[in-house]
């Protein structure tokens, strides 16, 4: 089973316990996607297997990913920065034990945790 969201914003508080039981893929578009809210749609997620991540960073605002999941094997980031906004201290903690294969396009951020 996939998803794919595509939203100029994303703010969403799914419910506390999984609601994407048998999702496999998916993938979230957004202009400017919010660390917290991105993290509670994959967070629900247990078997989630690839997941995308696509959106234009704001200007002011920092990004703080934190992605755990468990059974993810693709993970694939294009988070392009806002013109001027490439000295923010953003960055991506990543934990994912099987994760295969990593495509990270036009980040801009000072660390990358794996």
């Amino acid at each position: 089973m996939s998803l794919k969201v595509y939203s100029n914003c994303i703010s969403y508080s799914p419910p506390t316990s999984g609601c994407f039981l048998n999702l496999k893929t998916l993938y979230v578009g957004a202009e400017y996607p919010d660390g917290d809210s991105v993290e509670k749609i994959f967070s629900c997620c247990p078997v989630l297997e690839d997941l995308t991540i696509m959106g234009l960073l704001g200007e002011y605002e920092v990004l703080n990913y934190k992605i755990s999941a468990p059974e993810l094997n693709t993970l694939r980031l294009n988070l392009p920065v806002y013109v001027g906004d490439h000295d923010q201290n953003h960055s991506i903690f990543i934990n994912c034990p099987k994760l295969e294969n990593l495509d990270i396009r036009q980040v801009f951020c000072r660390v990358i945790y794996l």
